[in-house]
């Protein structure tokens, strides 16, 4: 073990700092144990008895976990004074109960869980089809109290929703409380789109967006699903992306922080007529801190590719003329604090001599208290350089927020 200086009367001091502070706490708990251990009805009737019973329960568990973290802030404060009075004396005789005290202090914050993380642990136990564990009370007394939700509202009080798949695309929403959205389904069939993320309870985050399904010549591709909202405190979930063939992206949920838009999807061609990629997802509004950003707009690639005609086996090069665009980005979404950032815009790859090629345009910045950045314009990579241009950058959301930047040429 390393030799160390500390000042006791720092130390101590330090401790009684702590104490304090573990006082104040007790005292606010206290103060709260009335009004949220024993919540009136707001009418007579059973629904407004059944919610002011679950409120109730609610704040009597939250009350016994709060006595468990005073305990174990006793035990901390304890444990600081002890070794105050530990190295006044001497170092030599110091090394043993120090390395005790060390092994104590760290064994506790291991196994110390904040009540957010109790909940998160408690609510994932809760949501599913069997009964959790009886050593654990928080998670047993939610599921409990859900199939009272179940029976009242149709949906329960205290469950995380479940991802989607492809029978049922949509995530599920979170429990009416505490949960958070299932994510949408990624889609892997051709045209069709991505399911949406669900939308989270009072206190939870929106379930992500799944990708839109690809395109075909004849099959126009999927967009990707939008961000599931957040309710009260939480953040929205990021929209899906779109897929290949210039799928649009989903948009971002709404919350705390609004979810990121999903990109776009890349778009490519064999030589001849055009190619444009998919365009960014909006960024979700931030009803109390920021936006979500814009997605990117998808790359658009264009020949020349060579193929074989099926009809009579010959081989067959495209012409040598052909447009690649690609695709905006996606605006900002508005925030209380900050605006998001607008979505890049897409690159455009064009390998004709004779073809040309132009970056997307970038995304607007999101409005705010501080205007978002708008997104920088798209890149652009050609054989001619002559038949390139760049993309222009998203202008600003507001005061505060400055306009993107073009992009670049790059030649081959």
């Amino acid at each position: 073990m390393s030799y160390v200086i500390v000042a006791p009367n720092t130390l101590a001091a330090a401790a009684a700092n702590v104490a304090a502070i573990g006082s104040s706490l007790d005292a606010a708990h206290a103060a709260a144990a009335g009004p949220t251990t024993a919540v009136a009805a707001a009418a007579g009737d059973e629904v407004s008895a059944a919610v002011a019973s679950v409120f109730s329960r609610v704040g009597t568990e939250f009350q016994s976990l709060s006595n468990r973290a005073a305990a174990l802030h006793a035990q901390f404060v304890q444990a600081l004074t002890g070794s105050g009075g530990a190295y006044a004396a001497a170092e030599a005789t110091n090394v043993s109960p120090l390395t005790g005290a060390a092994h104590s202090l760290a064994a506790a914050a291991s196994t110390y869980q904040s009540p957010f993380q109790i909940l998160e642990t408690a609510v994932a136990e809760a949501s599913g089809s069997s009964p959790p564990p009886t050593t654990d009370a928080l998670a047993t007394l939610m599921y409990q109290l859900n199939q009272t939700g179940d029976k009242l509202f149709g949906e329960p009080f205290f469950y995380n929703g479940a991802n989607g798949t492809q029978s049922s695309p949509n995530g599920q929403n979170g429990g009416l409380l505490i949960g958070n959205g299932g994510n949408g389904w990624n889609s892997t069939v051709a045209g069709v789109n991505g399911g949406n993320g669900g939308q989270a309870g009072l206190l939870g985050n929106g379930g992500a967006g799944g990708t839109g399904g690809p395109g075909t010549a004849s099959v126009a591709p999927g967009t990707g699903g939008n961000g599931g909202s957040s309710v009260w405190l939480g953040d929205g979930g990021a929209g899906g992306a779109g897929f290949a063939l210039g799928g649009t992206g989903g948009a971002g949920g709404s919350g705390d922080t609004g979810g990121a838009g999903g990109a776009g999807g890349v778009a490519y061609n064999l030589g001849w007529g055009t190619a444009t990629g998919g365009a960014g997802g909006v960024g979700g509004a931030g009803t109390v801190d920021a936006g979500g950003n814009g997605g990117n707009g998808g790359a658009a690639i264009m020949g020349p590719y060579s193929f074989i005609d099926t009809f009579d086996g010959l081989a067959v090069w495209p012409s040598n003329w052909g447009t690649a665009t690609g695709g905006v980005g996606g605006a900002g979404g508005g925030g209380v604090t900050v605006g998001g950032t607008g979505g890049t815009g897409g690159t455009g790859y064009d390998f004709l001599s004779t073809g040309l090629a132009y970056g997307g345009t970038g995304g607007i910045g999101g409005t705010g208290a501080t205007g978002g950045n708008g997104g920088i314009g798209g890149n652009v990579f050609a054989v001619t350089p002559g038949n390139a241009t760049v993309g222009s950058g998203g202008a600003a959301g507001g005061t505060g927020g400055a306009a993107g930047g073009s992009g670049s040429v790059i030649s081959f």
